[in-house]
């Protein structure tokens, strides 16, 4: 499906490591959604017009003005976007395999464990824009939001809770029947998953020597 985000990421000057961080994904899987090799769910059009604050028609619209639209939206901040991607995708693939077992987890295909990410990075980070994880679950609406940029007790709290909705969510799809252990395993990995996205989160990514980009 053709779309317009890569024209926008350079309209806006971001490169493929910021503008993958911004909108919630991890570099290796942006060109997929560049190129047009992965159709764009509304969840996928919701993370690229809100990040950038734009409407989200912009995103598909094969006649739309992107130097229009860049010149009349604020370029966003990437410091803004507190959750590492990667992280994120690890932490899921590790719930999956400790829970359920590394069978259960290599069923997990990486268009699914994506859009999860990019759905649960949304809800975490708590932008204006109501996050595909709140529009099925609503009484996660209620959840107080962060402050922006910042990844403080409020932000782990959502994200302990999102990151739960969201391997339930993405579990359930793999297997019929749940081993009747599931929710205790469940449990004690979440902790493990939600310290290991923090710290990742918290590391400085300005840091990285030039030829690992």
């Amino acid at each position: 499906m053709a779309n317009n985000i890569k024209r926008l990421r350079l309209g806006f000057l971001f490169t493929p490591r910021e503008f993958s961080r911004l909108i919630g994904v991890y570099p290796e899987y942006l060109p997929r959604l560049e190129s047009g090799e992965r159709a764009l769910t509304d969840a996928w059009i919701d993370a690229v017009s809100g990040a950038l604050g734009i409407a989200p028609e912009a995103v598909l619209d094969p006649d739309a003005d992107i130097q229009k639209i860049v010149s009349s939206a604020p370029r966003p901040d990437v410091e803004a976007a507190t959750i590492c991607p990667l992280s994120a995708r690890y932490a899921i693939l590790a719930i999956a395999a400790k829970t359920c077992g590394l069978k259960i987890a290599e069923k997990i295909t990486e268009d699914d464990l994506a859009e999860s990410v990019c759905s649960l990075i949304a809800f975490v980070q708590g932008g204006a824009r109501q996050s595909s994880l709140e529009k099925s679950n609503p009484e996660m609406s209620g959840l107080e939001k962060p402050a922006p940029g910042v990844l403080d007790e409020k932000a782990v709290s959502r994200l302990s809770k999102g990151l739960q909705i969201t391997a339930l969510a993405i579990l359930q799809s793999c297997f019929d029947d749940p081993p009747p252990d599931f929710q205790e395993r469940l449990d004690a990995a979440l902790q493990g998953a939600v310290s290991m996205i923090v710290a990742f989160s918290q590391i400085d990514e300005r840091a990285r020597p030039p030829e690992m980009e």
